[in-house]
């Protein structure tokens, strides 16, 4: 029987932990999403499983090529304050006891009046998370935070200090935001990273920015709860520009389960 788990040369090594036995060699999960597709159509990947999640707004989630040598992905989230829109991998949930790792490579967008208006970021959320206001949101120096369970990176323009910030919730209750101390810019890509590890009973995120570990939470989720990986992106300001991101790529991995 396996009882630990490893990683050798890009393979996942289930083995017993007694006489070091390998009982299975796989590959990991592994989805990339290059956001490739056809300017002006909704994003929707048959490939990847990442899928956009409208609810119930007047938004949009496009293939578009702004001036840019690659695809990207337009999140704009619609008419009223605090509309947001989706991306997740939606119609499947993940155990955050499968070291889920989600990877997005983003920027605000000024068309949709950048930093000024918008609130966007990446993480784990239970389903309750995908809703309107969406899972983070930071008001001066306050957090909401929707669903039992949540951890993220987010940026919000209403925000007092406006960088980003890592931010987890278990099971209705909020840790301490962490403050990156690095502020997006419009136009500008960022590569967000959060990764949730087992460590005893347990699950701790780490969370990066552009490859540097930004904050990390000990207890971060409810280990018996599962996940949605989700990039979100809310719009702040109900009388001006929508709020919009770039989406470049973004990639998900966990163990394969067993």
């Amino acid at each position: 029987m396996a009882t630990k788990g490893r990683f050798v040369n890009g393979k996942q090594e289930l083995y017993e932990s007694t006489t070091g036995e390998v009982v299975l060699r796989t590959a990991p999960v592994h989805f990339h999403e290059e956001c490739c597709g056809t300017a002006a159509t909704n994003f929707a990947s048959p490939y990847t499983g990442f899928q956009s999640v409208l609810p119930g707004n007047t938004d949009a989630v496009t293939y578009a090529n702004p001036g840019y040598e690659y695809g990207v992905v337009e999140m704009y989230a619609g008419t009223d304050n605090n509309d947001t829109v989706f991306i997740s991998r939606l119609e499947t949930a993940v155990s955050a006891l499968s070291y889920p790792s989600l990877q997005v490579r983003l920027a605000p967008s000024l068309v949709g009046g950048g930093i000024a208006k918008t609130a966007f970021g990446i993480g784990f959320c239970t389903l309750a998370g995908l809703v309107k206001a969406g899972p983070l949101k930071q008001v001066a120096s306050e957090w909401t935070t929707t669903g039992t369970d949540v951890v993220g990176i987010h940026y919000d323009s209403l925000a007092t200090v406006g960088n980003y910030w890592s931010m987890a919730c278990n099971t209705n209750v909020d840790a301490t935001a962490d403050n990156s101390g690095v502020a997006p810019v419009n136009n500008t890509f960022n590569i967000l990273r959060v990764d949730l590890r087992v460590t005893g009973l347990t699950i701790k995120a780490h969370c990066f920015i552009d490859g540097t570990e930004v904050a990390s939470f000990a207890s971060a989720v409810n280990p018996d709860t599962e996940y949605y990986p989700y990039v979100a992106c809310s719009r702040r300001d109900a009388v001006a520009d929508y709020g919009m991101i770039l989406v470049d790529t973004m990639d998900f991995w966990a163990n394969r389960p067993t």
